[in-house]
């Protein structure tokens, strides 16, 4: 009898020592780029990155849009040259629609199109398939196969062991949505479509038992509080405060994370800050410059906020990714259970050797494997925008009359 309990004892022991470094293992490995390529003359750089991402080996390549520079024309056939390239990828690749790609294709250096005949472009010809771009492939969901949302082709979901992934159509570039009169019937249908997809997501998790959700955005939603009003406010009669063309977003986006509960990990690229400049002293006339933020990092991990008894205030992480276009360089995520935070996040470089090493096409037998490291982890990130406690109760609880775009009642069964 004791010797039964001994082995019993010493069975028990083994398991749980075997057991516990297994917790540490990633649940999912996956590179994340965006801006690439920067012109025609990235587009060298872009195909070595391609190429050393599949020397790594990360499961997928999640790249934030931006297919080309802003200046660039939007051409029919310069967007279809781009998707060529990331569609040359060893590794399955999924393509989140960026403000370059369709929004800034109205600026007159981009030649003047019409925003929504580009992204109707970009849906039917690079947003229909039913696998991902790549030379290996990966099965995805998209929204539109769901009648009522059948033009949402960019809104997608696949599944990675057990984590979720869900990608969306929010832009930079002020998500599209316009300041001037009339309705926003683009960004009012794409606001209900977005938060449609993520019910959908909380459905999907729940019958899957999905232990983390990743979110794959372009636009950078911010998180800073809203400006309270003033005791004098009523002096300035003619100056309306702007309204926040994310706020139904970050809305039902924290809702999921709350209805969810388990960890949630957002990545969306820097914001563009436009500047004006005045020409002359006293003068209010000026100059609209765009200018990408000196992040200097390759990205920005954060935390939530913790209340004061040390429970998270949500379950959201933020990564942002750098918005300088740089092929020499991504950014790759774990997803780690038993970790804390869940998410691991470091940069990687383009390896010296491949970086002026003639491209071959025709094969990659001979190119080297650089793994990503297991040591890859919790880089310690400044405190910059992350999510503060009182935003939570205002954002889920503003009022939504005014300029919050209606969803119709009806839901497809």
């Amino acid at each position: 009898m004791l010797s039964a309990l001994l082995a019993l004892f010493l069975s028990a022991s083994m398991s749980a020592s075997i057991s516990a470094p297994m917790s540490a293992a990633p649940l999912v490995r996956f590179a994340v780029i965006g801006n690439v390529p920067a012109g025609t003359a990235g587009e060298s750089a872009t195909r070595t990155l391609l190429l050393a991402l599949g020397a790594a080996q990360p499961a997928f390549v999640l790249d934030t849009g931006n297919l080309k520079l802003a200046g660039e024309q939007c051409s029919d056939t310069l967007l279809q040259s781009r998707v060529d390239l990331l569609n040359t990828s060893p590794l399955p690749l999924i393509l989140i629609p960026g403000a370059n790609d369709w929004v800034n294709c109205q600026l007159p250096a981009a030649g003047g199109y019409d925003p929504l005949e580009r992204l109707d472009f970009l849906r039917e010809h690079f947003l229909d398939s039913a696998e991902s771009l790549g030379q290996k492939t990966l099965p995805l969901t998209r929204e539109s196969d769901v009648t009522r949302f059948r033009q949402f082709r960019e809104n997608i979901e696949w599944q990675d062991g057990p984590v979720l992934f869900i990608g969306l159509n929010v832009s930079s570039s002020a998500n599209h949505f316009l300041r001037g009169g009339g309705r926003n019937g683009e960004f009012e249908d794409r606001v209900v479509a977005n938060r449609y997809w993520l019910e959908h997501a909380y459905r999907v998790s729940q019958r899957r038992r999905t232990e983390a959700v990743v979110i794959a955005i372009e636009g950078d939603p911010g998180w800073e509080e809203p400006r309270r009003r003033g005791a004098f406010d009523w002096f300035n009669f003619g100056e309306a405060q702007p309204r926040d063309p994310y706020l139904e977003f970050k809305r039902d986006l924290l809702k999921f994370a709350q209805q969810f509960g388990g960890p949630v990990l957002l990545v969306h690229q820097a914001d563009f800050k436009v500047r004006i400049e005045g020409t002359a002293e006293g003068t209010t006339k000026g100059t609209t410059r765009e200018t990408p933020p000196k992040l200097g990092p390759a990205f920005r991990f954060e935390s939530p906020e913790r209340r004061k008894k040390g429970a998270p205030a949500t379950h959201i992480w933020q990564l942002q990714i750098d918005a300088q276009p740089d092929a020499q360089r991504w950014v790759a995520v774990e997803v780690v259970a038993g970790h804390e935070p869940v998410f691991r996040v470091a940069t990687h470089h383009v390896p010296a050797d491949m970086v002026n090493a003639p491209l071959d096409s025709g094969s990659q037998s001979g190119l080297p494997h650089y793994p990503l490291p297991d040591s890859a982890s919790g880089v310690t990130a400044p405190e910059l925008l992350p999510l503060p406690a009182e935003t939570v109760p205002n954002l889920l609880e503003q009022d939504k009359g005014g300029n919050d775009a209606k969803e119709d009642s009806s839901r497809p069964q």
